[in-house]
């Protein structure tokens, strides 16, 4: 069983992330990317799992125009052109599954 001192260190550990995490989504200059949040995850999926709702809601970063989830970058030369956001949606419906 948890101490209360043990509860409110693992809620506070879980809390910080929380923040970070909001705190890169709504950075002024550099926010996070669908790329960034899909790379998290796909690295440590038990820690920044439960963020995958928002790949829907971030922009694709790219050559200085963004996308969002339901589009695939037509744009020559767009590092997230086609297969990119292709690859990302099948992460996410793999994931899903």
């Amino acid at each position: 069983m948890l101490t209360q001192h043990q509860f409110e260190k693992a809620h506070r550990k879980i809390a910080d992330l929380n923040d970070a995490f909001m705190e890169l989504v709504n950075h002024p200059t550099n926010p996070m990317t669908k790329r960034d949040l899909a790379a998290l995850i796909k690295r440590d999926p038990d820690r920044y799992g439960r963020f995958e709702g928002f790949l829907d809601k971030l922009p694709w970063a790219c050559d200085g125009h963004d996308h969002h989830a339901t589009t695939v970058c037509d744009n020559v030369g767009c590092r997230n052109s086609g297969t990119c956001a292709l690859a990302l949606a099948d992460y996410v419906d793999r994931r899903r599954r």
